[in-house]
């Protein structure tokens, strides 16, 4: 059973909005974390580095001592979502393109979401 909170995490969800029980008991979970700024974004497609984050957390997968910046070319060891690309990449839950680019601010695309999750699910 979700409860819904009477008052939102996010002041970008309200709690009318579709998604609200979702986004809150994923925020719960840890799942989710918003951005820096306290808001959500609902409406925005979710990029590449992002989903790795969310497969990390969603695993529960350690990121590798001093990996961060080694296997994709254009995430570089400063990079906000460093450590979760490269746990991403490490458990296969994501893949860099035939150049050895992640392209971490592309949306992500549903098959994309699809390996991520299978990977979750089979560990």
């Amino acid at each position: 059973m979700v409860v819904r909170p009477a008052r939102a995490t996010y002041p970008d969800v309200a709690t009318s909005h579709w998604a609200f029980a979702n986004v809150e008991t994923a925020t719960a979970q840890s799942v989710f974390s918003g951005f820096p700024d306290g808001t959500f974004h609902p409406e925005d497609l979710i990029t590449r580095s992002q989903l790795a984050a969310v497969a990390v957390r969603m695993a529960g997968w350690t990121a590798p001592s001093g990996s961060c910046g080694r296997r994709a070319s254009d995430v570089p060891g400063t990079y906000w979502a460093c450590s979760v690309v490269e746990t991403a990449l490490a458990n296969d839950a994501m893949a860099l393109d035939s150049n050895g680019r992640f392209n971490p601010e592309q949306p992500a695309n549903r098959a994309e979401v699809a390996h991520a999750f299978e990977r979750i699910w089979m560990r």
